[in-house]
């Protein structure tokens, strides 16, 4: 019987976590998108600033899948949310201090335009937010945070582009 309860208590522990994870990823899915939205708009109404110095226009449809979904947001991941993070935390203890830093970072990666730049920086926010509150919760941190960064740009090339 003993078992059978501790069974089900890690059932229902691994199901809170699994729902949170859920919940957390549409949220921050869902705010990188509206940020997304908000400086296209911006772009737009004001400064109208091309996105022709991104070689990746030039590519086939394919490619540039395999890179924006695939490839980008797994390098992406691995430099400004893992390695950086985990470099720089051996030194910063103020979470929303390391956040920032390794957001700037992350935003200078996107050098297109001064907005997009701007625009990189609020998603950094947002995937390193989600980098470290992922590490409380999973110790698949990298991978999630690679996934949302994914599901952004899936987004981006269906709707967006």
């Amino acid at each position: 019987m003993q078992n059978i309860e501790n069974r089900l208590s890690l059932f229902m522990s691994k199901n809170h976590e699994l729902r949170k994870i859920g919940i957390l990823t549409l949220m921050c899915l869902a705010i990188a998108i509206t940020n997304g939205y908000f400086f296209d708009f911006l772009n737009d109404k004001f400064f109208h600033l091309s996105n022709t110095g991104n070689d990746i226009n030039k590519m086939s449809r394919n490619e540039q899948f395999l890179i924006a979904v695939i490839i980008a947001p797994l390098i992406e991941t691995l430099v400004a949310q893992f390695m950086l993070v985990e470099t720089l935390r051996q030194k910063i203890t103020n979470q929303k201090l390391l956040i920032l830093l390794s957001s700037l970072f992350f935003a200078f990666m996107h050098y297109y335009s001064w907005l997009y730049i701007v625009v990189t920086f609020f998603g950094g926010l947002i995937l390193n937010y989600y980098y470290l509150e992922i590490q409380k919760i999973s110790k698949y941190s990298f991978f999630l945070t690679a996934l949302l960064h994914s599901l952004y740009n899936l987004y981006g090339f269906l709707f967006v582009v």
